[in-house]
């Protein structure tokens, strides 16, 4: 799955000069716009070897296109190792600084990807999305104090109900009062239904649905996921929560390692749906698989905390 439409500003592909580095990017271009990343990174490589990273022209095109190559595959550790090198030769490019903050994130690096995220901020003050993934790291880090103080400021400065409603109920869930904030983050939901995307409205009610797990509400949680997969079968990271949920719930687990399957077709190397396939083959009685996948999941991921938990689990039946 492709994360982004990718437009190059920097260099004219086509005018590039025909040097055996221009003929590998050339090819790995190709093979990225047909979604064949594994090829395409061979040939960015081999473009990079051609002339030894003598022409940082060419190193910040290909290390850009390598940087989402990885994404695409879900190596997010080797995606971050080149948006931070192409970063430093273009400082303002601030999609890449939120991949970079979206990466570190995920491979729970919470200090750097709040740095990528706060530096963000100063240019685009007004995202919504920026401001709730600094709320999100800050409460990870048990920074509450700094969390709310952020909502606050969120807040005094939003006048879209729906937007709203969606800080507040952060607030309400960090101050303790999680079943005031699931009603409200409900709401918010609803109240924008018809023009919230499908990808916004699936990251809602997955946070909507933890929280109803959080609360002890696991058939509401369940029920929330199923609702969103209808409305959006196509969504890998929903895919993987409701894999998720139905492993940590001991039902459906043939229908649980399908999705996961169908994730991993498409992100062969995310360590988080390896996670989840890991921890279905583990419930199914598959622990020699399972350690497997885990071990795997280790070297994409050794500082996730659910991965760690699930590993050590794993590990000692």
């Amino acid at each position: 799955m492709l994360y982004c439409k990718l437009c190059w500003n920097h260099i004219v592909f086509w005018s590039l000069p025909t040097l055996p580095e221009s003929y590998y990017s050339r090819l790995g271009k190709i093979h990225f716009e047909l979604n064949n990343y594994r090829k395409a990174i061979s040939q960015f490589e081999k473009s990079e070897s051609s002339y030894n990273l003598q022409d940082v022209s060419f190193s910040k095109y290909n290390w850009y296109y390598l940087g989402y190559c990885y994404l695409n595959l879900g190596d997010f550790k080797n995606a971050v190792k080149y948006f931070e090198k192409y970063l430093k030769f273009n400082l303002h490019d601030y999609e890449t600084l939120s991949e970079i903050g979206w990466c570190y994130a995920l491979l729970n690096e919470s200090e750097l990807a709040l740095k990528a995220y706060l530096q963000l901020l100063k240019h685009e003050p007004n995202a919504l999305e920026i401001h709730l993934n600094c709320i999100e790291i800050l409460s990870h880090l048990g920074r509450k104090d700094e969390a709310l103080k952020l909502i606050e400021g969120v807040v005094s400065e939003i006048e879209d109900p729906m937007e709203k409603g969606l800080i507040e109920s952060l607030s309400l869930k960090m101050n303790g009062d999680i079943v005031s904030a699931i009603k409200k983050l409900n709401g918010a939901i609803n109240m924008s239904s018809n023009s919230l995307c499908y990808y916004i409205k699936a990251d809602l009610q997955i946070a909507l649905s933890r929280m109803q797990k959080e609360s002890g509400d696991l058939k509401g949680g369940l029920n929330t996921l199923k609702v969103a997969f209808e409305n959006n079968s196509n969504d890998l990271w929903l895919i993987n929560e409701l894999a998720v949920e139905y492993a940590d719930q001991d039902i459906k687990l043939e229908d649980a390692l399908n999705l996961i399957n169908y994730a991993l077709d498409f992100q062969p190397d995310n360590s988080l749906f390896l996670d989840t396939k890991g921890w279905i083959l583990y419930k199914t009685g598959k622990v020699g698989e399972a350690k497997k996948n885990l071990e795997r999941c280790l070297s994409l991921n050794p500082k996730n905390e659910d991965i760690q938990k699930h590993h050590k689990t794993i590990a000692n039946a």
